[in-house]
């Protein structure tokens, strides 16, 4: 199972029509990320970056970052933040890490909307000028498969965490709590007991993900997480971004029957994904979801599948081999606002029991959806559709 970036197309036509639209939905409670200490002429370098971004001054970016390749990446991610109306950023130094005279790694964070996900960038600064400058990117990881890296782990009381020695070691260990908090969620709102341990490897980046996996996972474009919920644990290999979602993919089973021997039972994307989707936050709430969310700006699921509906049918995408053929950015936007419409008009309960019933289907075709949703919901799933569409528009 995996979690994709929004397309671009959807991105566009999301930002040029659905911004009324943001107050509608609560704001989620992100994890508190406070800032470290860094010397005089860091925190001088970290304030000269925040005002370039806010003066378009990419001189002056390149000057605090003299590796070329680097700067140019860096540039182009705020230049996408400025395109999506990210105001002033915050650049936040959450940990710190002398590893030589005059080198100091600094893990940042870009943020904006409090309610969509920051930016991180690991940077390897050299401390001798003032401003000092950014002169690398390092991971802290060595290795060339996800089984020879040498992970820092970090156990929880639910998870065990293999990551970078320079991610969730700052401030940022907040992101634990978080990911307990959502568990906690799931189980609470659906009525279920979820595997006692997962394994979550977090990436800096997707391509290292692509390397380490042997390209398992972060291999395609776009792809920022993957789930093999069938493994014992449980396993995740994703980037930051996707924290909330690919751990529900897990606790999905916990919704479907009960498998016997040598049986593996699981949704259709349609439903399994969208379920993702759909509660990929902290407090499994469907209103908070950021799915949709653009790098430091917040949008609303609904925005994304309103423009999603203009390109692609929802019936197209009920059988998997239609929703693996459509653009992912529409058919998971609209998987997630089904979801979303499916939970808050009926409840988190009978959602459980639309999934156990469409999991036990011995396919997925339309009247296997109609069992489904005739045993749970009393109405056929042309018809549950028709009335999210309805709400939707």
């Amino acid at each position: 199972m995996t979690h994709r970036v929004v397309s671009m197309l959807l991105l566009l036509g999301v930002m040029l029509a659905g911004c009324a639209s943001l107050p509608t939905d609560p704001a989620p409670p992100k994890p508190v990320l406070s800032a470290v200490a860094v010397p005089p002429n860091v925190a001088a370098a970290l304030d000269r970056l925040r005002s370039a971004y806010s003066k378009n001054d990419w001189r002056t970016v390149h000057q605090l970052i003299p590796a070329p390749a680097l700067a140019r990446r860096v540039i182009g991610e705020m230049q996408a933040w400025v395109n999506a109306g990210a105001n002033d950023i915050n650049v936040t130094p959450v940990y710190t890490k002398h590893v030589g005279a005059y080198r100091l790694v600094v893990t940042i964070v870009f943020s904006d909307d409090p309610r969509a996900w920051p930016s991180y960038l690991i940077a390897l600064m050299n401390t001798k000028p003032d401003p000092a400058q950014i002169i690398g990117e390092p991971t802290g990881l060595t290795g060339t498969t996800i089984g020879t890296t040498t992970w820092t782990v970090t156990r929880a009381k639910n998870f065990i965490l293999y990551h970078s020695p320079y991610q969730i070691a700052g401030s940022d260990r907040a992101y634990i709590a978080s990911l307990e908090d959502e568990r906690a969620a799931f189980a609470r709102k659906f009525g279920v007991h979820l595997p006692p341990i997962a394994a979550y490897y977090l990436y800096p980046t997707i391509g290292l993900m692509g390397r380490l996996s042997n390209h398992a996972c972060g291999s395609e474009s776009g792809v920022v997480g993957c789930t093999t919920p069938f493994t014992t644990p449980p396993t995740i290999q994703t980037i930051l971004w996707p924290t909330y979602h690919e751990p529900i993919h897990v606790y999905e089973l916990a919704l479907g029957p009960k498998p016997a021997a040598h049986e593996v039972w699981y949704a259709p994307l349609f439903v399994g994904e969208g379920t993702a989707v759909a509660l990929e936050d902290r407090d499994v709430d469907p209103r908070l979801s950021d799915f949709c969310s653009f790098d430091l700006v917040y949008v609303p699921l609904d925005v994304c599948a309103r423009t999603a509906l203009k390109h692609l049918r929802p019936l197209s995408i009920l059988r998997d081999k239609g929703f693996e053929r459509a653009d992912p950015g529409f058919a998971y936007s609209l998987a997630g606002s089904f979801a979303k419409y499916l939970i808050l008009r009926y409840g988190y309960h009978r959602f459980g029991s639309f999934y156990h019933a469409i999991a036990a289907r011995p396919s997925d075709r339309e009247r296997d959806y109609d069992a489904a949703t005739e045993k749970t919901y009393h109405r056929s799933i042309r018809a549950l559709l028709a009335g999210w569409e309805h709400a939707l528009t």
